[in-house]
């Protein structure tokens, strides 16, 4: 290989030395390499290099060491991915995994028919499967379904063994367009990995606000549910419409690390 040596006395202070192997070390004291750039460009580091792994960034080790490849660290929250939906049956996110804790931001949902609203489901297994059964929830909603702020109407909604979670309420008024319907929701969802103790869960909280727009009613909601997991961990979600398809939305699923 091809060297570049910074000497340790003024007669040979510095070394080059070429040969055709298409590497490049640049050597310190003499003769020991500190930098390697190989015939792929990749860089190496000390005095037998190492060029890290995909997705490393170099760490120094202080001004009397050599910098090292270290994997970075990563933040209480990460992003899994951003989901985005047109006219689509369902949004999914699988091989979910490393995580007990997510949270899940739904923005701008609206349905394809009318009142429909946006469920979820939990999946465990590589394929996946869905449980599509032994949900229990409760939904409170307050709202004003003719826009009036004298109109605020309290109510709630619980269910055993559903086949799925509603994320918000939906209005029952018949409307002319359902894209004047829309929802935004934030949701936390844990238990993901807890597979013993007693009654074992997936459990879910979060807030939405819906908008019918089409008849001049807003509705703030708050939902608990549960699903219990026996020995299960939580390798999926899906969110769909009560009926029919999404017809917009864009959802973000981050992984929570405590």
């Amino acid at each position: 290989m091809s060297t570049i040596s910074a000497g340790t006395t003024t007669t040979a202070a510095l070394v080059e030395t070429g040969d055709t192997t298409g590497n490049l070390v640049l050597q310190v004291n003499g003769t020991t390499p500190s930098l390697t750039l190989n015939a792929a460009g990749a860089h190496g580091v000390g005095a037998s290099p190492s060029y890290g792994t995909t997705g490393q960034v170099l760490t120094s080790a202080g001004s009397a060491a050599s910098p090292t490849w270290a994997t970075p660290a990563t933040g209480a929250m990460t992003l899994i991915s951003t989901l985005t939906a047109s006219t689509s049956a369902n949004l999914s996110w699988t091989g979910l995994s490393g995580y007990d804790k997510y949270m899940l931001i739904i923005s701008n949902y609206t349905p394809s028919t009318l009142n429909a609203t946006i469920q979820i489901k939990f999946g465990y297994g590589a394929s996946p499967t869905y449980f599509t059964g032994g949900y229990n929830y409760t939904l409170l909603y307050t709202g004003s379904n003719s826009g009036s702020s004298n109109g605020v109407t309290p109510n709630t909604a619980g269910s055993i063994s559903t086949s799925s979670i509603p994320l918000s309420y939906g209005t029952s008024s018949a409307e002319t367009n359902p894209i004047y319907e829309y929802t935004d929701g934030v949701y936390y969802i844990t238990g993901a990995n807890t597979t013993s103790g007693t009654l074992p869960r997936f459990t879910i909280i979060g807030t939405s606000y819906f908008a019918d727009t089409n008849n001049g009613g807003n509705f703030y909601s708050s939902l608990s549910g549960i699903r219990n997991n026996a020995a299960y961990t939580l390798t999926a979600l899906q969110i769909t419409a009560s009926s029919g398809n999404i017809a917009t939305a864009t959802a973000s699923l981050y992984g929570i690390s405590s």
